[in-house]
């Protein structure tokens, strides 16, 4: 009677280990789409639209501080969206300059979890201004 009862629990808790691994939440996930790398240069003080399209709910941010997203009249280091077609404006600012070096900054989509750098920006080298 003692082996019995010992049996049924070992079932039973073989049972609930067995069930309780299996979940939803195990079945592969749909891996997003990004967008082809852009190249986008542009001068200090100019404003390009980047376009792509997301599949899923998205995020943008820049990785220098002179990179902005424009938002209404706002100028912001990171923007978001649903999924679509989708144009963002960048703001070349003349934050950390610095004569005779030219700038890069990396534009990172991350989507469903993931993220991947869809743009580069780059902005000229500031040289000297001779004026008489």
């Amino acid at each position: 009677m003692k082996d019995i009862k010992y049996f049924l629990r070992l079932m039973l808790l073989a049972f609930c280990a067995l069930f309780g691994a299996c979940s939803d939440d195990d079945e592969d996930k749909i891996q997003p789409v990004f967008p082809q790398s852009q190249v986008v240069s542009g001068e200090v003080g100019e404003e390009k639209v980047l376009t792509f399209e997301a599949a899923d709910n998205w995020t943008l941010t820049s990785s220098a501080l002179w990179c902005k997203f424009k938002k209404g009249e706002e100028q912001v280091y990171a923007c978001s969206g649903s999924a679509g077609n989708q144009s963002v404006t960048v703001c070349i600012g003349d934050e950390a300059s610095e004569l005779l070096k030219t700038y890069e900054a990396e534009l990172t989509l991350t989507m469903g979890g993931q993220q991947q750098v869809i743009c580069k920006v780059t902005r000229p080298a500031t040289g000297y201004e001779i004026r008489v």
